[in-house]
């Protein structure tokens, strides 16, 4: 996985890439949200024995999210020939939203959430609405 990454990365076909470890799939799309300041929209039904939670929090294993423009996206999908790999979503707009299939269960207030993570610190509850 890593050299098809830096191989991917070194031909322009990727705008961004993150690991997946501590806090999980769910941190790792917030942090990449915070830096760009967009949201995203990802459905969990595309991953292989996605139940509930479990795909949010789970941090086992070696994982990337990569952000892939569209024109790239035939490249990306070549360069990782072979390997596992699931398209989450879309990344645009402001919110975090999380799909499984076409029930939206969460979504996350990104503007809200940023303060609190680069505090490190919760004094008010966290813009959640989910089931």
């Amino acid at each position: 996985m890593g050299r098809a990454l830096l191989d991917l990365h070194a031909a322009g076909a990727l705008r961004a890439a993150h690991d997946v470890s501590e806090g999980g799939l769910a941190q790792c799309l917030c942090e990449m949200a915070f830096g760009s300041r967009l949201g995203f929209e990802v459905d969990l039904s595309n991953l292989t024995g996605a139940e509930g939670w479990v795909p949010l929090f789970s941090e086992g294993g070696p994982r990337w999210v990569l952000e892939v423009p569209p024109h790239a996206q035939e490249r990306v999908e070549s360069g990782l020939s072979g390997l596992a790999y699931a398209r989450l979503g879309t990344v645009g707009g402001r919110t975090g939203r999380f799909r499984h299939g076409p029930s939206l269960f969460a979504e996350l207030d990104l503007p809200g959430l940023f303060p609190r993570w680069q505090s490190g610190f919760y004094p008010a509850p966290i813009p959640f609405r989910g089931t």
